[in-house]
């Protein structure tokens, strides 16, 4: 049985969505007989980046991932190059959020909408429940919010992405649930209607969300923690998470090396329909190697971040993978954004680098964080 439960809101939260224009299909064919995909790089950070979403008016709004404990959690990249903190300082204060929960505590994904509005996932804490909210990028102010109750989630729970579907304003919440990498995965995927208030917790005890045998591997080699005096192998649950286009379909993945897979929303979001008939029309969609961000374009084309081959791979409609863009660069690539230019945009986060995978060590040399993009195959959508 799912569990159900409605909650209050303090601001409605209502989305759109719309697709992008671009070439003929002709015109892209031409193109990509003539020139390969490049990696253009658009901004250099000091700080790591986790997720991104790139607005209506093409404003790249970034989280900063929580690994690091940043001060600020959140920034704006300006036109200009330059940075600054989103939606203000107030909200990236120290400490967290205050009485009146204005204040970040973990920040990890964000999406845009087509209304001039932006998603933020806050994680939470020992103190706040994890929360989505939603700032008016214009103004730089509060929209709405909805808490997640501490019974839809776990100890383990770490709630690192999600996807909205603008036809019925559900949000698809990945909880990756390895919190404590050296306890039991307990991942799920969390079901919020910001309609009605509704949400529940589904996927939970199936294969498809659970880590793969196979460890992580990060340019051959086994990514390892420290635990106890030893060094233990990451096995990572689930983590990918998107919609197509058309919002038919929920596309989700392990982060460690195995299967993409997907189910129809139909079902996913009715909560007439039982957990096992959902359950029923889950489909592989491909083999694909360990990967972070994922994206779809109207051609059903998958984009993953290979994470640990320096590589955007794609899985096409037939299922079948191939790297699509190879680039040194591409240094764990994270999060993944349609932007309004026609470009997908990308977080380049060095997260295999990160003192916790390394015996608490750093780089000697640490290179900046990057943020770029690379022309798609086809169009995409806001918010994807």
């Amino acid at each position: 049985m799912r569990s159900i439960q409605v909650l209050g809101t303090v601001a409605g939260l209502l989305l759109g969505g719309s697709i992008f224009s671009m070439p003929s299909f002709a015109d892209r064919i031409a193109e990509k007989v003539m020139e390969q995909p490049k990696l253009e790089v658009v901004a250099e950070l000091e700080q790591r980046p986790a997720n991104i979403a790139v607005t209506f008016d093409g404003r790249i709004i970034v989280s900063l991932h929580p690994f690091d404990k940043p001060s600020t959690k959140m920034i704006v990249i300006n036109k200009d190059g330059t940075t600054e903190p989103f939606p203000d300082a107030e909200w990236n204060r120290e400490g967290g959020p205050d009485f009146h929960s204005i204040g970040f505590s973990n920040v990890m994904g964000v999406r845009a909408s087509t209304r001039g509005s932006v998603f933020v996932l806050d994680l939470g804490d020992e103190n706040f429940a994890p929360r989505v909210i939603e700032f008016d990028v214009l103004r730089r102010r509060l929209v709405g919010m909805r808490y997640i109750p501490r019974n839809f989630t776990t100890a383990q729970s770490f709630l690192q992405d999600f996807a909205i579907n603008w036809d019925n304003n559900h949000l698809y919440i990945a909880d990756m649930g390895q919190a404590d990498l050296s306890k039991p995965a307990q991942p799920a995927v969390i079901d919020l209607d910001m309609t009605n208030g509704i949400m529940y917790r589904i996927l939970g005890d199936h294969p498809s969300v659970q880590p793969p045998e196979t460890p992580l591997e990060i340019y051959g080699k086994v990514l390892t923690f420290e635990k106890d005096g030893r060094d233990v192998p990451v096995r990572a649950a689930l983590n990918s998470i998107t919609l197509d286009i058309m919002q038919d379909n929920l596309y989700y993945a392990p982060m460690g090396e195995g299967k993409l897979y997907r189910v129809p929303l139909s079902k996913m979001s009715d909560v007439s329909v039982s957990e096992d008939a959902v359950i029923k029309r889950i489909e592989i969609v491909g083999d694909k190697p360990a990967s972070d961000g994922i994206t779809v374009d109207a051609e059903e084309n998958v984009y993953i971040t290979a994470i640990g081959k320096n590589e955007i791979g794609v899985i096409d409609k037939s299922g079948h993978y191939r790297p699509y863009l190879q680039d040194e660069r591409l240094q764990w690539a994270d999060g993944l954004s349609f932007g309004p230019d026609g470009y997908i945009y990308v977080t380049i986060s060095r997260l295999h680098e990160h003192p916790f995978f390394n015996h608490g060590a750093e780089p000697a040399e640490k290179k900046p964080y990057l943020i770029a993009r690379f022309k798609p195959i086809a169009e995409g959508g806001i918010g994807r």
